[in-house]
């Protein structure tokens, strides 16, 4: 019985999508190949630069700074833009790292984003709140001053031109960073300049994506 049962079902669904009113059309939309790999590189490059070990300050090996900074933090101030064009906003980032900077949790706030069209100051990008957690791998060069970048996610409070943010389509997106931090030598103090862009790598629309920029104190 259980079996005539199942073979009937089989065959309503055949006769269901075989409906002349059907089509691929109304089937769920899939995402692109390309974008699935795309991700895929992205998840593979992530786990392969993981092993890499990095110091988060000059003149201190791993295991001093673990030991004496387990914990950082930054507080700053910046803008957002799109490509060339200044979006009049302010950004307010509050962010933590640990592990000698190897890993970071960020919490922005973004104000109100303007962009003249046609002459006219039009309001492009309403306030919200954004949260981020990234991997980062610092590459120190000379003196106090540290080159880092990172990768990771990060979630938006809001999403599409329905809720007042035509730049990221979904709450959840990819973030990117790089940045230079300049500390004292030994010390966790400092200030650190950095560019960040979040976006979801087209996979839903629209995705002109976030931009912005921010410099901070460290402590």
């Amino acid at each position: 019985m259980l079996l005539e049962s199942a073979a009937a079902a089989a065959n309503q669904s055949m006769k269901i999508n075989k409906l002349p009113g059907a089509s691929a059309r109304d089937a769920a939309p899939m995402i692109p190949l390309r974008r699935i790999r795309a991700i895929t590189q992205i998840l593979c490059a992530i786990l392969l630069c993981s092993g890499f070990t990095s110091s988060a300050h000059v003149g201190g090996s791993a295991d001093s700074c673990r030991e004496n900074f387990p914990v950082i933090f930054t507080a700053g101030f910046g803008g957002t833009f799109r490509f060339w064009q200044n979006l009049r906003s302010s950004v307010i980032p509050l962010t933590v790292t640990w592990a000698c900077d190897r890993y970071e949790f960020g919490v922005f706030r973004f104000g109100n984003q303007y962009q003249k069209l046609d002459g006219v100051r039009q309001l492009v990008v309403a306030q919200d709140f954004a949260t981020s957690l990234t991997r980062r791998w610092v590459r120190h060069h000379r003196g106090t001053t540290g080159i880092f970048f990172g990768l990771g996610g990060s979630y938006r409070t809001r999403a599409g031109p329905a809720e007042g943010n035509p730049f990221n389509g979904s709450h959840l997106n990819f973030a990117e960073q790089v940045g230079v931090r300049r500390v004292r030598i030994g010390q966790r103090e400092g200030v650190e300049f950095s560019f960040r862009h979040f976006s979801n790598l087209g996979i839903v629309r629209p995705n002109i994506g976030q931009n912005f920029i921010d410099l901070a104190l460290v402590f």
